[in-house]
């Protein structure tokens, strides 16, 4: 009757916009050596044209960046 949603309802209603961030990079290794290195993150789908947001650390070096979608 507030119009205030529960937790449940607004994870519900964002859940479409996030994503997950993988991406790949070449690191030096121990010994000098070129070495892929893979990581992960989240993001968020902040507009129509699918602009996503994420944190910069999440694709700092990265070769290579794979957005997955929720669905």
């Amino acid at each position: 009757t507030t119009g205030s949603m529960s937790v449940v309802e607004a994870v519900n209603k964002v859940k479409p916009a996030v994503v997950t961030v993988s991406t790949k990079s070449i690191v030096s290794g121990v010994f000098g050596q070129q070495e892929q290195q893979s990581g992960v993150g989240s993001g968020f789908i902040i507009d129509k044209e699918g602009s996503i947001i994420t944190n910069y650390h999440v694709v700092q070096g990265a070769s290579t960046v794979k957005v997955i979608l929720s669905n």
